[in-house]
């Protein structure tokens, strides 16, 4: 009767463990898009593990004027969790440009 309380209590706890680990690793993600296209500028870029808040400019694209323009601004506050863009890459709108987790 005691083993079979302790096999349940380990297996009780176990069973917590990865449901705590699957809560953790699936905070929420939102991905941020392009609302222009253009060349992607190095200043204004942001850097991986940033924390933003909404409104921030993610990605900015060099404009016809010679200096840049925001290109994508965050939807959401948190921390970059993923930039996939560099300078001199062309983008789109609505192009993925970052990802930030909340």
């Amino acid at each position: 009767m005691l083993k079979t309380k302790k096999l349940f209590l380990v297996l009780a706890l176990a069973a917590l463990s990865l449901c705590s680990m699957y809560t953790i690793g699936c905070a929420a993600v939102t991905e941020q898009q392009a609302m222009v296209s253009g060349e992607v500028a190095a200043d204004g870029l942001v850097q991986v593990g940033a924390q933003v808040q909404q409104g921030d400019v993610l990605v900015k694209v060099k404009s016809l004027a010679g200096g840049s323009i925001a290109a994508a601004r965050a939807t959401t506050s948190g921390k970059v969790a993923e930039v996939m863009v560099k300078p001199g890459d062309r983008i789109v709108a609505q192009q993925v440009v970052a990802k930030i987790s909340e």
